[in-house]
């Protein structure tokens, strides 16, 4: 008698835990990319568009892979989509085969981390995203590998101390954002105009 009501409770946190996990993963809970088909697609096809934030193949949702090439043999771009919406890693690349930009999605939402380099191999731009808005440190470099701004994100907004160089490494802005208000060198110009009474 006690085997069996054991055995039901261990049965039923089993049907529990599954439907929990079913529940998280249909919620976007859990992060998972779907089975993309081995499709392959031009970036130049005229059959692709893009449509009400979609990408459509002959007038469908699109689901595969859209490529681009050098020469005709060493790729130039890559993109996986799911029934219209870019997932996983996207990225691009210079002629001579480096990277120039890795990007990364979800339902078409911009996620993690996403780097750019300049031609020379120097990091171009670190940007961190957490459902398609900035959050965390963002970073940009200029060609020289000057640092261009320091900025901190939390969903898509300016938050805490944001810094801002010229090309010759002079301070541009050096600000921070509390409570929604900035304190500090903005790096900006008033415009104003002035009026004569008569």
């Amino acid at each position: 008698m006690e085997v069996d009501s054991m055995a039901q409770q261990a049965q039923f946190r089993s049907k529990f835990f599954l439907l929990i996990a079913i529940v998280l993963w249909n919620c976007g809970g859990v992060k998972h990319t779907p089975p993309i088909p081995n499709i392959y697609i031009w970036e130049s096809d005229k059959n692709l568009q893009r449509q009400n934030g979609y990408l459509l193949y002959e007038g469908s949702r699109f689901s595969g892979k859209v490529i681009s090439l050098y020469n005709e043999q060493d790729t130039a771009s890559f993109a996986a989509y799911w029934q219209g919406k870019e997932y996983g890693r996207a990225f691009q690349k210079y002629p001579d085969g480096k990277l120039k930009e890795e990007r990364f999605f979800r339902k078409g939402w911009k996620e993690d981390e996403h780097k750019g380099w300049w031609e020379d191999g120097k990091l171009r731009f670190v940007y961190h995203f957490k459902d398609d808005l900035l959050e965390g440190n963002v970073k940009e470099w200029y060609a020289n590998g000057q640092l261009f701004k320091d900025f901190n994100y939390q969903k898509g907004q300016e938050i805490g101390m944001q810094k801002a160089w010229k090309e010759d490494g002079k301070i541009k802005a050096n600000y921070e954002i509390r409570e929604g208000r900035r304190y500090g060198l903005l790096g900006v110009k008033n415009c104003t105009s002035v009026v004569e009474n008569k």
